[in-house]
């Protein structure tokens, strides 16, 4: 799973992950998604996003470009 981009706003339901699984298109996803992994997208960022998966929580950050 790769975070590929972020379509950031000030309203958190707004805002959109961009996130490539295992080589295929990027899919948006929306605070509250439920990832392929399993994971619960909680936050998103301009930078990174947050999600949870078995209670932890985990993030992803974009590659410097």
């Amino acid at each position: 799973m790769r975070l590929q981009g972020i379509v950031f706003s000030n309203i958190p339901s707004q805002s959109r992950a961009l996130i490539q699984i295992s080589g295929d298109n990027a899919k948006n996803f929306a605070i509250g998604s439920r990832l392929p992994n399993g994971g619960n997208l909680v936050e998103i960022s301009k930078r990174e996003i947050s999600y949870e998966i078995d209670g932890v929580r985990k993030s992803l950050v974009l590659p410097k470009s």
